[in-house]
């Protein structure tokens, strides 16, 4: 089964295979693209090796239909960001023909939630670490 990149986050934080398994086409409810906004710094083009990396943006609401995503491409041959994009998904039923909130679906609302967690625990650390450099940097100069 193909799975779009947007959702391998989740189905790896999630854990629970069987559930994600009703997102497959012949299914009721997916996620779906609604909006995606892309700024390209970087000419894209072949032989390179891209790396797309994906965030969540804001903490799930379970009162919401969208699921905000944040994400980078990165460029192996150019050793940096090739561009930055924004996307939007939307949890949409389409046996009922409307949109789905989190809190209909409270596996995926979870996953999400530990997903967003555990992002600003690793936010925190970089920024720790991040001052050490700079302590450290501050140090050195001042030691020359």
């Amino acid at each position: 089964m193909f799975w779009p990149a947007r959702l391998h986050p989740t189905i790896h934080r999630a854990r629970i295979h069987v559930q994600f398994r009703l997102f497959e086409p012949t299914y009721a409810a997916a996620p779906i693209p609604s909006d995606a906004r892309a700024d390209i710094s970087q000419p894209l083009t072949y032989p390179d090796t891209l790396t797309v990396l994906h965030r969540l943006h804001s903490a799930p609401d379970p009162e919401s239909a969208i699921i905000p995503l944040d994400g980078l491409v990165l460029s192996a041959r150019h050793r940096r960001p090739a561009a930055r994009f924004t996307e939007e998904n939307v949890l949409y039923d389409y046996a009922k023909g409307e949109k789905l909130k989190l809190g209909d679906r409270p596996w995926m609302f979870e996953a999400l939630s530990r997903t967003w967690e555990e992002q600003e625990v690793q936010s925190r650390r970089v920024e720790e670490r991040v001052k050490w450099v700079e302590r450290e940097i501050v140090a050195v100069e001042g030691a020359i």
